[in-house]
């Protein structure tokens, strides 16, 4: 039986967080959050990382942009998707390419967000 992959989910706004929490549950994923950039901090801490990360660009405390190396230096082997509302920051992504699986925008729904990572954790 294959092990279930973790996925930490920064996001800050409460309704997004849940149904992406609800959605990753339901396609057997187990999710554990931060709403903020200082509560990645937190998990930082914590040597076995998941296996994703879904990241908000735009957050309280630590920004997503700023994360982004400390995400990628510490868990080298877990997958990072952006989860951002504003499609302008995939064209600044471009120096941060090497760090990032994927980049989705909000306004485009969760389901490419959720495939991709289901595509990219199976691999």
């Amino acid at each position: 039986m294959a092990q279930t992959k973790k996925i930490l989910v920064v996001e800050d706004n409460r309704d997004i967080a849940g149904i992406l929490k609800e959605r990753l549950e339901a396609n057997d994923f187990s999710v554990v959050m931060a709403e903020d950039g200082y509560a990645v901090l937190g998990f930082l801490k914590d040597d076995v990382g998941p296996d994703a990360v879904i990241l908000d660009l735009m957050l309280p405390g630590r920004n997503g942009m700023d994360l982004l190396c400390s995400l990628r230096s510490k868990w080298p082997k877990a997958k990072i998707f952006i989860y951002s509302a504003f499609k302008e920051y995939k064209n600044k992504l471009d120096f941060y390419e090497k760090y990032v699986s994927a980049f989705f925008c909000k306004t485009d729904g969760m389901e490419k967000l959720i495939e991709a990572i289901k595509n990219e954790l199976s691999k």
